[in-house]
């Protein structure tokens, strides 16, 4: 994934619940539309529009005739003449082209008589099938009903059974770790502590024993469920330095790809923000953990306190080039 939230779950988790596919819930059927209506069938020659053109054009060659006689009697009269041979010329003409193209204009009129009649048929056909998904809708609603609660005590893990997934879980070693904390996580504490209480754990930290006794790493924020022996990893994802300017987290960062891994074979759940996203969408952020608890659990509890919360809008990961960007342009004080 090369967006945050950043989600890893060990996959002796992902495995209690990726087999057994959920309902897909009905929709309501769509009234087909009826075929748009037939055109007039042509005529040898259209007697309205015939008149009505040939009266505007006498209708102008007489009112021209009329307003030109005002000054020069014999100009107008002309006009007048003029305008009254030329109208009827024009309408000769078009009365011929009508009837000369009447047989290819009857032609195409048929073909789309033919197309129109089997858009008729075919949205008869439609039109049954709706009436029948229609009646039928109830019935897949209440099916869809049914599956659903069998789906959910399907997926429903025994606390009992997850303790026992967990078992060689590896679980912090201390608490009183001395790491530095960023800008963003003592307001975000407040959000967390408000939904999940005393599982959130701050300050724990796991011996790397990859390296020297000393080294240790530190979750910026733990969740840690004793009942059911489930560990989240939460972290905080600031693109570079406040002071230094430097990329801090960035994509394919090595030492960050290492440090995911070592919590995943401890068994814990990986979930990384970026910064912006705790800052702006706090509640957002604290949904999708109660997301990923409930899909590992089946335990809806948290969950269902989120139900006004927007789900979180994703962002991009960045590149070592683009924290730097990040970081000419200033971009963490535009939230923070």
């Amino acid at each position: 994934m090369n967006h945050y939230p950043f989600i890893l779950i060990p996959e002796v988790l992902q495995a209690q619940r990726e087999h057994i596919p959920q309902a897909i819930k009905p929709t309501y059927p769509n009234r087909p539309k009826p075929p748009p209506p037939l055109p007039p069938e042509p005529q040898p020659l259209n007697v309205p529009a015939f008149l009505v053109g040939g009266g505007i054009g006498l209708g102008i060659s007489i009112l021209s005739g009329i307003l030109f006689s005002l000054f020069n009697s014999g100009l107008g009269a002309a006009l007048m003449s003029f305008g009254l041979l030329l109208t009827l010329i024009l309408m000769g003409i078009n009365s011929y082209i009508q009837i000369k193209s009447f047989p290819k204009r009857k032609q195409a009129h048929e073909q789309l008589q033919q197309r129109y009649l089997l858009r008729l048929e075919r949205y008869g056909s439609n039109l049954a099938e709706f009436d029948r998904k229609q009646a039928n809708y109830g019935t897949a609603l209440r099916e869809y009903g049914e599956a659903l609660k069998l789906w959910e005590q399907q997926v429903k893990v025994n606390p009992n059974e997850l303790q026992s997934i967990l078992t060689n879980l590896r679980t912090y070693q201390g608490i009183n770790s001395q790491a530095k904390r960023g800008h963003s996580e003592a307001r975000f504490e407040g959000y967390l502590k408000q939904y999940f209480g005393n599982k959130i754990k701050i300050g724990v930290w796991l011996q790397n024993t990859d390296y020297d006794k000393g080294f240790h790493y530190t979750p910026d924020f733990a969740y840690i469920d004793e009942e059911t022996n489930l560990h989240i990893d939460i972290e905080i994802d600031e693109p570079y330095g406040y002071k230094r300017r430097q990329p801090l987290h960035y994509l394919n960062l090595e030492k960050e790809i290492i440090r995911d891994y070592f919590f995943l074979d401890c068994l814990w759940i990986v979930i990384r923000f970026s910064e912006e996203q705790v800052v702006k969408y706090p509640q957002s952020s604290c949904k999708e953990i109660a997301k990923i608890i409930n899909e590992v659990t089946g335990n809806d509890s948290i969950l269902s306190r989120f139900l006004e919360v927007e789900n979180i809008e994703p962002i991009e990961r960045w590149t070592y080039e683009e924290a730097l960007e990040m970081a000419s342009q200033d971009y963490r004080k535009g939230y923070l």
